[in-house]
């Protein structure tokens, strides 16, 4: 209860007490006075009866003369003073009779409305305290992550508003039954098991479970005050929780041993405050344990259960930092599925996906439980094997090798069949000091393996390795300088409509100047610039530029419009975000429509997270960019995409578009692919247009774009 509100409530009681007490003397007064007045009256009424005795006396002395008169005239003065004695008593006992009924209404009345507005004020700090409890029942990821602790806070408050003993939740989830007892003060064992098994009774009854469900408990001592139940009767308010989530089902109580009874008010309070606890509690568990899901997922591949990329480059840095320490080695082993590929095209995707999970637990067999495994996208994985040298290292991958080769997976006809890996380690600090040079290590001897033979290990020739580094080094110096010197530019393949054969856009491919003004195309130097870490950088220069040419091709021919520029974006773009917030800052700056920019994104760009691709596509789109899919149908669930997501524009796989002439089934699926997309309002362009033959069946298909070396090879600035 708060200061103020005591304090108003005993100025209420001492008014009320001294009202009471006034009108109390008043009603005695008045009381005091009745008595006086009655005992003048029976004064009087005896003197006048002595006067009449000694006049009736005179009379029956038969008197004569005046003194008889005399005599009659006090006797008639007698009696008109008996009248008018009975009179006044008349008045008094009307006058006295209604005011102390008057008094009376007066004090009840009052007393009454006292006690109602001591009820009323009691009341408004129920409901204060109530508030305060409740202001405190805020959910937050500190909340939701530590619930069990959030639980303790609140039942401190709620302790101050309602003194209970004892409080208890339960869940069941997936058939587990879980109890969680929270103490109220320090009590003797017996009377722990007393409430206990009078809680878990009741929670039992309230979940609809037999009484003989096992059970586990967690028991919380949240305040340390001794408390003794002994002998008082246990009482419980209990609250179900609603189903939040599938598997999960509870019950919130509050027991209190209470000589007198809860008034309907207090009831009432402490119910509301269960059921809002009972709203937090319940989210708050089902929030954790999504949390714990989507905690477990951000660093395990969905597919194999198995760590991640990410998860993986955590953990390489954390044994760079603990092996410098203490001057242990450590190795890391690449491994590639060898031809996976044909995996899938043989016996689909399914297949494939029931082969690296089957590799991966192979792999899960043969490693000691400190060691990671990492499958790192596609058909690669990685082993990062702490406090081992390069000995343990091959040792282990000569074991995976031949276990992987001796294992028979099944084809979804049952026929059962093998496949290989290839498999190539490095050590630190032998290999490499850091972790880019660590793993350019693995990288190299990953593709020695290849290069043996696959199905087959290696290691790092050092002497190899350092010629590799160095050619790569030199290599990448070249590229930095003719990126800070602007020799990587755009060049512009056209886009054209089929049924005018005029370009509606431009794909932008990269192309290198070397020093003696010779073009390269992108594939001599793209391996190098992922590698080197330059492929933003390079793709700002692209975009930068592309942008710059269209701005001086819009000054130079004004009344025309400008020409759609695809770009394509890799999928470490989709979490990066850099190339799209500088295209969008460049757009603006240079006045061109950001409607005016395709971002193409391939298949393996879309088919991780739905969820971050809904995301990312959303941003492109309030930013006023297009999207296009590239590569459709070279994935084995394009439609999902389709069905999921939202395209500008369909980019048919040129691998089924170069063949259409001479393949009838794949002129059936591209006929097909592109009336789905007509349907679903999603234009298509053909790739790979490399004749005219191909260039009229597509426009017979209705195909709206095309591209392609029949069409337009990429071509620079000045020759567009």
């Amino acid at each position: 209860m708060t200061g103020d509100l005591r304090a108003d409530l005993n100025a209420l009681e001492k008014l009320r007490e001294t009202t009471v007490l006034n009108v109390g003397n008043l009603l005695q007064r008045q009381q005091w006075n009745s008595n006086a007045f009655v005992r003048i009256v029976e004064l009087i009424k005896l003197e006048h009866d002595g006067i009449r005795r000694d006049l009736a006396r005179l009379r029956a002395q038969r008197a004569e003369g005046d003194l008889l008169q005399a005599a009659n005239r006090v006797m008639d003065r007698c009696h008109r003073l008996d009248r008018v004695i009975a009179l006044l008593q008349t008045l008094h006992g009307r006058s006295s009779d209604s005011a102390i009924l008057a008094i009376k209404k007066i004090i009840f009345g009052f007393d009454s409305a006292s006690n109602a507005l001591t009820q009323t004020l009691i009341d408004k700090d129920l409901l204060d305290r109530q508030n305060q409890v409740l202001e405190n029942l805020i959910i937050s990821h500190e909340h939701v992550a530590n619930w069990k602790q959030f639980v303790q806070r609140i039942l401190i408050d709620f302790h101050h508003l309602f003194s209970f003993d004892f409080f208890f939740i339960a869940f069941s989830e997936n058939n587990t039954l879980t109890l969680f007892f929270y103490y109220m003060g320090s009590y003797s064992p017996d009377e722990r098991d007393r409430i206990s098994q009078r809680c878990a009774a009741q929670v039992l009854q309230g979940l609809e479970l037999a009484a003989d469900t096992p059970y586990t408990v967690e028991s919380f001592q949240v305040l340390e005050h001794q408390r003794d139940l002994e002998g008082k009767p246990i009482e419980t308010i209990t609250v179900k929780v609603p189903e939040f989530a599938p598997n999960l089902a509870g019950l919130l109580g509050a027991a209190y041993a209470s000589a007198r009874e809860l008034s309907p008010q207090e009831s009432a309070v402490i119910r509301s405050i269960l059921a809002v606890m009972v709203m937090v509690v319940g989210s708050s568990k089902a929030l954790n344990k999504t949390l714990e899901e989507l905690e477990f997922h951000s660093i395990h591949d969905p597919l194999t259960g198995l760590y991640n990329r990410r998860h993986f480059d955590e953990m390489l840095h954390y044994e760079f930092g603990r092996s410098e320490r203490h001057q242990h080695q450590f190795s890391v082993i690449y491994i590639d599925s060898d031809d996976f590929k044909r995996i899938n095209d043989s016996y689909g995707h399914p297949c494939g996906d029931q082969v690296l999970v089957q590799t991966g637990e192979i792999m899960r067999d043969l490693t000691r439980k400190g060691d990671l495994v990492v499958r790192m996208g596609g058909d690669e994985f990685a082993i990062l094997l702490p406090e081992t040298p390069a000995e343990g290292a091959q040792a282990l991958a000569e074991s995976l090798r031949r276990r992987i080769s001796n294992h028979r997976f099944i084809a979804p006809d049952g026929t059962p069949f093998q496949t290989s890996v290839s498999l190539g380690f490095a050590t630190y600090p032998k290999d490499g000091r850091n972790a880019k040079e660590l793993l350019a290590a693995c990288d190299m001897a990953l593709y020695q393996a290849k290069e043996g033979g696959k199905n087959s290990i290696a290691g790092v020739n050092s002497e190899e390795r350092i010629a590799k580094a160095r050619e790569l080094r030199g290599t990448v110096d070249l590229l930095r300088g003719a990126l800070d010197e602007g020799r990587i530019i755009p060049y512009f393949q056209p886009v054209l409509a089929t049924a005018t054969r005029r370009p509606m856009g431009y794909e932008m491919v990269a192309r290198k100047l070397t020093e003696n003004e010779e073009v390269l195309t992108a594939s001599t130097f793209l391996d190098a610039i992922e590698k080197a870490g330059l492929a933003r950088k390079m793709d700002r220069a692209i975009v930068d530029a592309a942008l710059q040419a269209v701005r001086r091709w819009s000054k130079a021919n004004p009344t025309q419009e400008i020409p759609r520029l695809f770009f394509n974006l890799s999928p470490q773009e989709i979490q990066g975000r850099s190339v799209v917030e500088f295209a969008d800052k460049r757009c603006r700056e240079l006045a061109i429509p950001p409607e005016k920019l395709v971002f193409e994104l391939s298949e393996q760009a879309v088919v991780g997270n739905m969820a971050a691709m809904r995301l990312f596509l959303a941003n492109l789109r309030n930013r006023g960019f297009k999207v296009a899919l590239d590569d459709f149908g070279s994935g084995f669930n394009a439609f999902h995409y389709l069905r999921e997501l939202r395209f500008d524009f369909i980019k048919i796989d040129g691998e089924f578009v170069r063949t259409i002439v001479h393949s009838q089934v794949d002129k059936v699926l591209v006929q097909n692919l592109a009336t789905m997309c007509q349907q679903l309002g999603m234009p298509t362009i053909a790739e790979y247009v490399e004749s005219e033959e191909i260039m009229a069946e597509i426009t017979a298909m209705g195909i709206p774009y095309a591209q392609g070396f029949h069409l337009g090879a990429p071509a620079s600035e000045a020759n567009c």
